[in-house]
Formats: C-alpha cells, sequence, structure tokens
C-alpha cells in the first residue's frame, strides 16, 4: 500500500485573514486530483477506470470526513494518479503552479 497525505502544506493565504485548516488543504488536494485524472482521461473513464477511481474518491471522502487526511492506495489506484500528475496531457492554470507543485512532489516522490 501506498500512504498518500492529503493535508499537505499549500501556504495558503485566504484573503479573510481565516487560519487554513488541515480539512481546507485536503480539499484542495481532493480538488488537485479530481481535476488532473478528469483533464487526463478527458474523453471519460472506461468501467474498468471508473470503479478503480471510484475507490480512490471513497477514500479520500472518507479521509476527510473521518479527518485522517492520509490514504492508502493500491498500485493500481496511485499509478492512476500518478500518471495524471506525470503527464503533459494535463494542464494547471499558471497562478496554480506553485500550489500544485506541493501535491505533486509528494505524488512523484513514492
Amino acid at each position: 500500500m501506498i500512504k498518500l497525505k492529503l493535508n499537505l502544506d499549500y501556504k495558503l493565504n485566504p484573503p479573510d485573514g481565516k487560519k487554513v485548516t488541515d480539512k481546507d488543504n485536503a480539499e484542495v488536494s481532493k480538488g488537485y486530483i479530481e481535476y488532473a485524472v478528469s483533464a487526463f482521461h478527458r474523453e471519460g473513464l472506461d468501467s474498468q477506470f471508473r470503479r478503480v477511481y471510484a475507490k480512490i474518491q471513497q477514500k479520500i471522502d472518507s479521509a476527510i470526513e473521518d479527518e485522517k487526511y492520509e490514504i492508502d492506495l493500491d498500485q493500481g489506484e496511485f499509478n492512476l494518479i500518478k500518471l495524471a500528475f506525470d503527464s503533459d496531457k494535463v494542464k494547471f492554470q499558471a497562478s496554480l503552479a506553485k500550489y500544485v507543485l506541493v501535491l505533486e512532489d509528494e505524488i512523484l516522490s513514492k
């Protein structure tokens, strides 16, 4: 199993001065993962990948709900995420680069 931390320190600076929580950081990770996988699979997921990704989504949602902020992924689940972040097909807005790299570095270090 591969452990993926979700509550990474993105060094977010909300305009309202609100304190950033672990849940906030985990939700950012969730959003970036969802975007990367969707962008990589632009035409959608076939039935095999759909089942794998559904398990990933359930794990992420449970980790956030249970305030654990870390998920255990099997190799296939991890590869689905890693492939999306390691692909030139997936493009994030330039203004997000410093934030996305925090998650990308976490993923590619595994």
